[in-house]
C-alpha cells in the first residue's frame, strides 16, 4: 500500500521544467544547450522494436552472405563447365580435370547455399544489436540514479524513464552523463 501511495504521489507531482530564458542561453554555452536538446529528443524504444531492428539486420546479413555464395557457385560451375568443354575439345587432360574440379567446387558451394535456405536455426539477435541499443548494465543504471540525484534538471528529464516500458539503454546513460558533465562545467 505504501508503494502505491508513493507511486501515485510521484506521478501526481507536476513536472516543473525550468527552461532558462533566452538571455541566459549565452551564459549556458553551446555544449549544455546541445546536451539539453539531445536529452529532450531521447527516443524510448521498447525491446520488441529493438528486436525488430536486429531481425532486419540479421536478415540482410544472411541475404548478403547467401547472394555471394550463389554468385561464387554459379561462377565456379560456369568456369568449370567452360574449362571442361575446352579441355575436351583440345583433348587436353589437365584442362578437363581442372574443369571437373571447378564443377565439383561449384556443386559444393551451391549445395551449401541451398542448405542455408533451409536452415531453421538462426543466430541469436544479440549479435545484431548496435552498441548503443544494448540495455544498460546495473552499474550504468546506478550511475544514472546517482547523477540524477545530484542534478535536479536531469532528474526532471529522466523521471519518465523509470516508469517507461522501454529499457534504459547505454545511449540513454551516455546522454545523461554528457548532460551532467555539461551542466557541471557551466
Amino acid at each position: 500500500m505504501d508503494f502505491a501511495n508513493t507511486a501515485t504521489a510521484f506521478l501526481a507531482d507536476p513536472v516543473d521544467i525550468d527552461w532558462a530564458p533566452a538571455s541566459h542561453a549565452s551564459r549556458q554555452g553551446p555544449t549544455l544547450v546541445k546536451a539539453r536538446i539531445d536529452l529532450g529528443q531521447r527516443a524510448a524504444l521498447t525491446q520488441e522494436e529493438l528486436d525488430e531492428r536486429a531481425a532486419v539486420r540479421r536478415h540482410e546479413a544472411r541475404a548478403r552472405h547467401r547472394r555471394l555464395t550463389f554468385v561464387a557457385a554459379a561462377a565456379s560451375l560456369l568456369t568449370g563447365t567452360g574449362l571442361g568443354i575446352f579441355g575436351n575439345l583440345l583433348s587436353n587432360q589437365p584442362l578437363l580435370l581442372a574443369g571437373f574440379g571447378l564443377i565439383a567446387v561449384g556443386a559444393v558451394l551451391a549445395s551449401l547455399a541451398l542448405s542455408w535456405l533451409l536452415e531453421t536455426g538462426l543466430q541469436p539477435l544479440n549479435q545484431y544489436y548496435r552498441p548503443y541499443e544494448l540495455p544498460a548494465s546495473a552499474e550504468e543504471i546506478g550511475t544514472l540514479a546517482r547523477i540524477s540525484r545530484e542534478d535536479p534538471e536531469l532528474a526532471r528529464h529522466s523521471q519518465s524513464w523509470w516508469l517507461d516500458n522501454a529499457p534504459i539503454r547505454r545511449q540513454d546513460v551516455a546522454l545523461a552523463m554528457a548532460f551532467h558533465a555539461a551542466n557541471r562545467d557551466r
